[in-house]
């Protein structure tokens, strides 16, 4: 009985020892260095299949995340794949303790996002993001804007960078760089990349009525690329995030069950008298639901947008935050005006046919940075607020 009572008692123990060295784990704001750190070599590759750190020189300091790759040539690396980040190299052998992780598979028309958790003794100054589209290694595209704090508990600072993938880019790869400066005037750079997936999309004919067909064709198509341009001035706008708690969309109608036109349909607009009026890519979803129905606002927001646009029609844009903006389109009337802080499920206008529409429907768009995506792969944001232990 006595043997069987150490027993539990050590296993007790055990497991007090376990969580109390799990809590120190999860608490530490800094990470302590090996005694000593091998040094980059000056040419070649180095595969790193656990977290490792080296010596880049004696002013920084790397750390390859698991499954990374970098190739040195002369000095320099280049990251081929995985995350990799740089530190001032510290004589007392600590750096700071950062936590990140890809959410979200890279497909084109989606997005993923890249969470870092940064312990909430490690006070950041400010941080910022260059997002670069590759394909075959050649640029094709690049995105930048400021990285903020979006979410907080107990122990972390939970910043992060939306990173979306147009259907419309000839891509196959990405890399992020993001450059965070911490208060007590350390810093930390981290690079990441990953393949992007291509997508497959179907073809879908337009008929407009002789009514509409005459509106398409008096359209000026000079003001609509204006106004396009103007939008996606907007568009590229980063700001802090403006959706408290944990984000959660709402549906935008109450009814979304007759879709009309899925996202990125290929699609020819053909006029009443058979001729093609225009080939596009769909960048929205659209629903078809009678004249006057209510049209809601997907999560918090602010309207930055409200009124008649080329094609468009009656268009009201809601900026969420760290790049995230929804269009809601053809409306028959626009009940928010500019400036205004609204709620998810807020009322933003009523369904209608303005513009471009061949009967009354709501079409609906996402864009991070003014790159369209499918605004359903948006149930994905809870999973920004989950961390596994």
């Amino acid at each position: 009985m006595l043997l069987r009572n150490k027993e539990r008692l050590f296993s007790v123990l055990c497991a007090l020892l376990s969580l109390f060295v799990y809590s120190c784990k999860n608490t530490a704001d800094v990470v302590s260095l090996p005694v000593s750190l091998p040094t980059l070599p000056e040419n070649g590759v180095v595969t790193s299949q656990m977290s490792s750190f080296f010596k880049k020189n004696d002013n920084a300091i790397l750390e390859l995340s698991p499954d990374c790759e970098i190739e040195i040539v002369e000095n320099e690396y280049k990251l081929k794949y995985g995350t990799v980040s740089e530190f001032p190299f510290s004589a007392k052998k600590k750096i700071k303790r950062i936590e990140y992780q890809t959410l979200f598979p890279s497909v084109a028309g989606s997005f993923s996002f890249f969470r870092i958790l940064i312990p909430k003794k490690n006070n950041v100054e400010d941080a910022a993001f260059i997002l670069k589209y590759l394909k075959n290694e050649k640029l094709q595209d690049s995105k930048k804007g400021n990285v903020y704090s979006y979410y907080e508990d107990s122990q972390f600072y939970f910043y992060g960078v939306f990173l979306p993938f147009s259907p419309l880019y000839e891509q196959d790869s990405y890399l992020l760089s993001v450059e965070m400066n911490f208060k007590d005037g350390e810093k930390a750079i981290i690079h990441s990349t990953g393949v992007v997936e291509k997508n497959t999309f179907r073809e879908q004919i337009l008929k407009f009525p002789k009514g509409k067909s005459k509106d398409l064709q008096n359209a000026s198509r000079k003001k609509y690329n204006v106004q396009q341009a103007a939008r996606h001035e907007l568009w590229k706008i980063v700001t802090q995030p403006l959706t408290t708690g944990v984000w959660e969309i709402t549906k935008p109608l109450d009814n979304t069950s007759r879709m009309t036109s899925d996202f990125c349909f290929t699609r020819k607009w053909v006029l009443n008298n058979g001729k093609l009026y225009s080939k596009d890519v769909h960048l929205g979803v659209d629903y078809g639901v009678p004249t006057g129905t209510p049209i809601y606002s997907l999560l918090d927001g602010v309207v930055v947008s409200s009124g008649l646009q080329e094609l468009y029609g009656n268009m009201v844009i809601v900026n969420h935050g760290l790049g995230l903006y929804t269009n809601y389109c053809h409306m028959n009337k626009c009940l928010k005006k500019s400036d205004t802080l609204i709620k998810k499920g807020e009322v933003l206008g009523e369904v209608g046919m303005t513009g471009a529409a061949t009967g009354p429907h709501l079409h609906i768009e996402a864009r991070i940075y003014g790159i369209p995506i499918d605004y359903r792969k948006l149930e994905y944001l809870p999973q920004l607020f989950v961390v596994e232990p």
